[in-house]
């Protein structure tokens, strides 16, 4: 006698204790690999971009052509060049947000947008990684506001290390000692410290 799933039971017959277990659905890739989906992901959406906004030289990293005429071999004086624009000003109120950093040294006074940091602080290096000591920030502002910022070591275009730091909220003209972390270790050869608001 076979089993027909299908097949109502009769009293007295017997019945399965553990009815048969539903056919499994396999997952499929993208659920069962969310990191690498993720990953391709985003290599697509930048590779896009990057084809979107194009590529080629850049004018002001072309080399220079330079001719020779009857004239500059005979000494004439070549015309001035043009002078080169300068670069844009940045806008006071983006100095120190994240595209605009400004560059500090280690126990000096600094400004940023109204807050003012005291001189006297140190960068030292812990078990933890680095410690920042005794940076105080008074707020220079018209409204409440504390710093949420973030110190860099550089060299060239390369971020060594960092260390966040914060206060709390503070009214204006009042002073707090900021509140730094950071898991690196002070690093050797940097070759400058920049802070940035972090948002």
């Amino acid at each position: 006698m076979s089993e027909n799933p299908t097949h109502t039971p009769q009293p007295n017959q017997w019945q399965p204790t553990n009815p048969p277990a539903p056919p499994v659905k396999k997952k499929g890739w993208v659920l069962r690999h969310p990191i690498l989906a993720v990953g391709i992901g985003l290599i697509a959406m930048f590779g896009f971009q990057a084809a979107l906004k194009g590529g080629g030289d850049d004018p002001t990293t072309a080399a220079p052509t330079t001719t020779s005429s009857p004239a500059a071999a005979a000494g004439a004086k070549t015309p001035a060049k043009p002078a080169v624009p300068s670069e844009p000003k940045v806008d006071p109120d983006d100095v120190g947000n994240e595209a605009n950093p400004v560059t500090i040294v280690e126990g000096k006074a600094f400004d940023i947008r109204k807050l003012a940091y005291a001189a006297g602080w140190k960068i030292t290096s812990s078990d933890f990684g680095m410690e920042l000591k005794n940076l105080k920030v008074t707020n220079n502002r018209d409204d409440r506001d504390g710093p949420f910022v973030e110190i860099k070591f550089m060299k060239g275009n390369e971020v060594l290390a960092s260390l966040d730091c914060t206060s709390d909220q503070i009214l204006p003209g009042q002073t707090a000692t900021l509140n730094c972390f950071g898991t690196d270790p002070k690093p050797k050869g940097y070759d400058r410290i920049t802070i940035n608001d972090t948002f």
